[in-house]
């Protein structure tokens, strides 16, 4: 099957990944690591970091990360959304202030019905101080 990457079809991954961070649903947001994924290049991928920096925001974090790209992660197609050497602080009141970091990412797959989200679990990597 062929299909290819559209422009929509990018738009509503980023759209997902910034309703679940705004729900405060990481682990659905699939954090793992793609050191050996496949760039491809997309210039929507700017704009989706922009908002997932403002989702961020929203909830008292703090987010900084060098790059945004799309990869494809394996020989069947899949694809992810990738925020790369990212670090979250999250500020929580009078308490420590935990910090996330690593490759965050959100895996899709292209159908012949359109786009599949897949929410897997990854690895994420926290450090209270």
């Amino acid at each position: 099957m062929s299909t290819s990457i559209n422009a929509s079809m990018i738009e509503d991954a980023i759209a997902t990944f910034v309703h679940l961070f705004n729900r405060g649903e990481y682990e659905k947001a699939s954090w793992i690591y793609a050191e050996d994924a496949v760039l491809i290049e997309d210039g929507l991928l700017n704009r989706g970091r922009a908002q997932v920096l403002g989702a961020a925001q929203e909830q008292n974090n703090f987010i900084k990360t060098h790059e945004v790209r799309l990869c494809q992660i394996n020989e069947a197609g899949n694809l992810a959304l990738v925020w790369c050497d990212y670090e979250i602080i999250h500020q929580t009141g009078d308490g420590p202030c935990v910090t996330y970091s690593g490759c965050s990412t959100l895996n899709f797959s292209l159908t012949e019905t359109g786009l599949l989200i897949i929410a897997d679990t990854g690895m994420i990597h926290g450090q209270s101080s």
